[in-house]
């Protein structure tokens, strides 16, 4: 299995432990991706919004609509392009980010330390054989 693959495994099996923890926050999965991306990847437009999350640029506008309102981001010009309009994550954004991202990997740690090595090796191997079946 390639690093990033197993990298990208790893995220998927935290945001299916992270659940509840982005629950308690009154934030979607959805959400917690738009901010994930803003954080690791910094400002991007509506468009590379939508590709990254593989979503239509619809429903991304509602994801990141939500986000406005809850002032986790902010809209502005692009540097390049002043027509062109960005998102960033804004400092309450970012700290919400890292208390849901902190809990998540205590969760994951915590069912982590559960099983032994053999039976998370195992349970990465099916899934990278799900996500790779055609």
């Amino acid at each position: 299995m390639h690093p990033s693959d197993h990298n990208a495994l790893i995220f998927l099996l935290s945001q299916v432990i992270s659940t509840p923890v982005i629950s308690q926050q009154q934030m979607s999965s959805a959400h917690y991706q738009a901010l994930h991306l803003l954080v690791h990847h910094g400002p991007m437009n509506l468009s590379d919004l939508a590709r990254a999350r593989g979503v239509k640029k619809s429903t991304m506008s509602v994801i990141m609509e939500q986000l406005l309102v809850r002032q986790w981001v902010l809209i502005a010009s692009a540097k390049a392009d002043a027509r062109q309009k960005i998102y960033l994550i804004t400092n309450k954004g970012r700290t919400l980010y890292q208390e849901v991202a902190k809990a998540s990997l205590e969760q994951l740690q915590q069912r982590w330390s559960e099983y032994s090595e053999n039976q998370w090796h195992d349970c990465l191997n099916m899934l990278d054989t799900l996500m790779n079946k055609n």
